[in-house]
């Protein structure tokens, strides 16, 4: 985000508000939560501020692999 203008860096702001977990996730989900790398955070944004949909993939309770694509609105 070092890159991006204060107005920028305002909407990222924003937006990233709206992308939490609450109180829907479970104990389990909680507990095996990691921290996205840098990279992905800033491929986010950037998706985002350009209204381009992205894929993010997720391991559920059982190992079980699945995707999703996330689109602008």
């Amino acid at each position: 985000m070092a890159s991006f203008s204060p107005v920028m860096k305002s909407k990222v702001n924003g937006l990233k508000s709206r992308i939490i977990i609450g109180k829907s996730a479970s104990t389990f989900v909680l507990s095996n939560l990691e921290s996205a790398t840098h990279a992905s955070v800033e491929l986010l944004h950037q998706a985002f501020l350009m209204m381009k949909s992205i894929e993010v993939v997720c391991i559920n309770e059982q190992g079980i692999r699945s995707s999703r694509i996330i689109e602008p609105n």
